[in-house]
């Protein structure tokens, strides 16, 4: 997973993660920890297995694109 963050007139940050933090333990003790919510740690592994079969079946892609009108960028890639 790949997260691009572009400021305008400044330099584009990437920062890679793997696709497995979803799973992660520490991640979801954390989420558990620090939100109300108990469900996302629940969809989380699922949203990740199926993320993994997506992949597999038709390859990387854009997961999320947002630009402002001031021509900042977040991207997340999968």
């Amino acid at each position: 997973m790949t997260l691009l963050i572009k400021q305008k007139d400044s330099i584009a940050i990437k920062f890679w993660l793997p696709t497995s933090f979803l799973k992660s333990k520490l991640i979801l003790k954390l989420l558990n920890k620090y939100t109300d919510t108990t469900y996302i740690s629940d969809l989380l592994p699922m949203l990740y297995s199926s993320l993994k079969k997506y992949i597999k079946l038709n390859g990387h892609f854009t997961f999320i694109s947002i630009e402002s009108n001031d021509g900042e960028k977040l991207e997340i890639f999968v």
